[in-house]
Formats: structure tokens, C-alpha cells, sequence
């Protein structure tokens, strides 16, 4: 019998799980619990950590899943190393669910950084600084606290913030384009630092910074080990389809 464990936290994630229950399914969905707030997509659904690979094959094992599918953030490394590894123990079989990836346009002004570290050193004194890179990673900021930022996350931030100007947006997407550009001209931003996180939800930003002019600090997603990688829901749903 088929039965699928996602990792979830992406809106695609949730769709699949749907989609798959619709279609008679086994699905267990799973999150890491960082986000508040969470409205689990289907009934069959954990919330919290493994406790590492080992965890994470223990239950897979308990559970007798016979397909992991990773539908995590593309930013969310640990998780897939884990879920990689996992399968391995547990004898599962890994498949991966990743959004494509913005894409520059010659009307776009991008400069790609590996992590955020190496954004904020792109940062001048005298920039207003648009960030939306989670609450995790926000402690990096304090290394130039002199610029102005505009800081957009869903929940508080990890660690203490030690700037000198700047302001918190509390929010949630989708985002559409009108509204980013009111954004950007409100506090007349000159910098966005953002992930290539490749979400629709999020995208009217980018169309925004390029309407307005506004550079990009772009940071791209972290190495990690070959793996089967879909691209499209449709490719997922047909997988599991042809094992029904």
C-alpha cells in the first residue's frame, strides 16, 4: 500500500496533500512547527521535530512509509539532508518537490549573494533596506545597524534586534504588485534583500523592485546533494498515480 510522508511547509505542499487524500491516499503531513499559526491541510498531520534523521526513520518505519515526499522550503537544508538520510535508513524512497526559481530579466537590477551574511555586507550606511528573509537570520542586520530597514516577517524575530532606525511589518502573503510598489515609494527603499524562494505569493516584490528601479540583493539557494526533483504538481500527482 502507498502511503507518503510530506514534509511540508509551502503552500505546495498542502495542495499536494489534498490532492492526494482526494485521490484515496495515505498522507501524513508534517511540519516543523516554526511558523505560528499552522492549519494542517488534511487530518493525518505532525507537528514539531524528529529528533534528526534517526527520528525521522523511526517513524517513517513505525508508520510503514513507503515514499517521503520533501516539499519543504527551498531554504530549509537541514530538513532535506535529514530526510535524505532518513530514507536511507528506513529503506523509503526520497522524492523532492521544488519550486523553479525566479528568474532574472534584463529589466532587473540582481546582485546574488550565497547567504545573508554576504547581502549585508552589500549594505550602505545611508541605504533603505527592504528585508524579507524570515526571523531567523534577521541578528545578521546588527553587523550594520546604521541604514534604515523595513523588516517583513510573519512572527517575532529569533533574536534581539540592535538597529538604529528601522521598522517591523507583521504580514502574511500573498503580495500582490500594487501593493509592493506602495510599499517601496512609501519608505522609499532603494534595496531589497530577499531568497530565490521561487513563490508565486510572494513574487509581486521582484515585479515591483523592477517597476521601481530598486536593486536586489538576491540570495541563492544552498548546495545540496543530487535527488529526484519535481518542479510541477501535476509531475507529483502523476507519479503516485502510475503506483496506485
Amino acid at each position: 500500500m502507498l502511503k507518503i510522508l510530506i514534509i511540508g511547509g509551502t503552500a505546495e505542499a498542502a495542495t499536494i496533500a489534498k490532492e492526494l487524500i482526494k485521490r484515496g491516499v495515505f498522507v501524513i503531513i508534517s511540519y516543523a512547527g516554526r511558523t505560528v499559526d499552522i492549519e494542517p491541510p488534511i487530518q493525518s498531520y505532525r507537528i514539531g521535530g524528529f529528533g534528526g534523521a534517526t527520528g525521522m526513520s523511526d517513524f517513517m518505519k513505525e508508520k510503514e512509509i513507503t515514499h517521503l515526499l520533501d516539499a519543504s522550503h527551498p531554504f530549509s537544508k537541514t530538513i532535506t539532508i535529514n530526510s535524505l538520510v532518513a530514507t536511507k535508513m528506513a529503506n523509503v524512497n526520497y522524492i523532492c518537490f521544488e519550486r523553479k526559481k525566479w528568474e532574472k530579466t534584463k529589466e532587473d537590477s540582481w546582485r546574488f549573494v550565497s547567504d545573508i551574511n554576504k547581502a549585508v555586507k552589500l549594505i550602505e550606511d545611508n541605504d533603505r533596506v527592504f528585508v524579507t528573509i524570515g526571523n531567523k537570520e534577521i541578528r545578521y542586520l546588527n553587523r550594520k545597524p546604521k541604514p534604515f530597514y523595513l523588516i517583513r516577517m510573519i512572527s517575532d524575530p529569533a533574536d534581539k534586534i540592535k538597529l538604529e532606525n528601522y521598522e517591523i511589518m507583521f504580514d502574511r502573503g500573498p503580495f500582490g504588485l500594487e501593493r509592493e510598489i506602495k510599499i517601496l515609494k512609501q519608505y522609499s527603499i532603494n534595496k531589497l534583500i530577499t531568497k530565490n524562494s521561487g513563490s508565486p505569493a510572494v513574487f509581486g516584490k521582484i515585479q515591483a523592485a523592477r517597476k521601481m528601479g530598486v536593486e536586489v540583493i538576491m540570495i541563492e539557494r544552498p548546495a545540496l546533494p543530487a535527488r529526484k526533483i519535481f518542479t510541477d504538481v501535476e509531475e507529483v500527482y502523476q507519479f503516485f498515480s502510475s503506483m496506485a
